[in-house]
């Protein structure tokens, strides 16, 4: 399935999904689902056990991740992260709340809006933790 419009209210994601639109109210990822998501989240974005995301756009909305959920995060996230309990991978280069993953696993201010030079090479670091206590170790 392709998302590729503007939709006002949440989206249940239960099977392979692209989405490149704008998901004004969140999604919600279902167990064994894979959202692939280029556009942008502005609502929350809840993953259930065995769901799986793969996040090149923007959330600005809050992320929860149940146990054996995924994120894999090579876009840009600006909402709080409430619920840890799944895996939350961010590549080097992707922007967390303002800061920039640098390959040492620090963030930097970042410069440009967009994260640079992402591939499915990229090195990754895992964030544990919720927001504000957000921490980077490696994955």
């Amino acid at each position: 399935m392709n998302l590729s419009d503007v939709y006002e209210t949440l989206l249940t994601v239960d099977a392979p999904t692209t989405m490149s639109g704008i998901a004004s109210a969140g999604m919600l990822v279902k167990p064994g689902a894979v959202l692939t998501a280029s556009g942008i989240i502005s609502g929350p974005l809840t993953v259930e056990p065995g769901g799986q995301v793969k996040l090149s756009g923007i959330l600005n909305g809050a992320l929860q991740v149940h146990a054996e959920g995924h994120v894999d995060i090579t876009g840009i996230l600006n909402g709080p992260v409430i619920g840890n309990e799944g895996i939350i991978s961010v590549a080097v280069g992707a922007i967390v709340q303002g800061g920039r993953l640098t390959g040492d696993g620090s963030f930097t201010r970042a410069d440009t809006a967009n994260p640079v030079g992402i591939t499915d090479a990229t090195p990754r670091f895992q964030l544990r933790g919720v927001s504000p206590g957000l921490q980077v170790g490696s994955t």
